[in-house]
């Protein structure tokens, strides 16, 4: 977890923005929960910040003080996926971990994703629902899935989705998914970088 923690201190959201979507987004350094959630809690909002410094720190205590090597799966075919993952590359290699960049087409990409062949993988998902019971695709342990393909494992977070999802009192609600947010992110299975900006077309008819 320290790593994992590690690397949700590294990264420097503004670069990604500007590197993969010209600017077109928001940086995230908590949970993916929009603002419109029941589950909503700003004190999450900034449970990490960029602060390369503490990120040497956490790779320290994890005994990865000179970093390491690792490969990271995106893919070629979205220019905005490759361009995450370059971004990463860069900013990682600042505290000593040191990307190879394994970016195949789409297809292939989603084939290496459910095998779980890969150390590290960019994902981009339409998580932006208002009820919390979607934080299950990420965090759920069984089947694998596109959003859990790490085979993520916590049984509290478990125990903590199935009570969430069956609970009918809003503000037990809210707090069973406090305790939720904070879990997964101390655990950091998945660190997230960014709210993208949306487009809608409409008529007006």
């Amino acid at each position: 977890a320290r790593v994992r923690q590690a690397v949700a201190y590294a990264i420097d959201r503004a670069v990604v923005i500007n590197t993969a979507f010209s600017g077109q987004g928001e940086p995230m350094f908590g949970m993916p929960v929009p603002s419109i959630s029941l589950a909503y809690d700003p004190r999450f909002d900034n449970y990490f910040e960029y602060n390369p410094d503490r990120a040497r720190e956490l790779l320290a205590e994890a005994g990865y003080a000179d970093g390491f090597s690792a490969r990271l799966l995106a893919t070629s075919q979205y220019d905005f996926h490759q361009q995450t993952a370059v971004a990463v590359q860069a900013e990682l290699a600042k505290i000593g971990i040191q990307l190879e960049l394994d970016l195949p087409d789409w297809a292939t990409r989603l084939e290496q994703n459910l095998a779980g062949d890969y150390d590290m993988l960019v994902v981009g998902t339409a998580g932006d629902i208002a009820d919390p019971d979607y934080l299950r695709d990420f965090y759920q342990s069984g089947d694998i899935r596109l959003n859990n393909a790490p085979g993520f494992v916590d049984e509290r977070i478990d125990e903590l989705l199935e009570l969430g999802r069956t609970t009918l009192d809003v503000d037990e609600r809210r707090a069973i998914y406090a305790e939720l947010q904070e879990r997964a992110l101390d655990q950091s299975p998945l660190v997230y970088l960014m709210w993208r900006s949306q487009s809608y077309a409409a008529s007006d008819s």
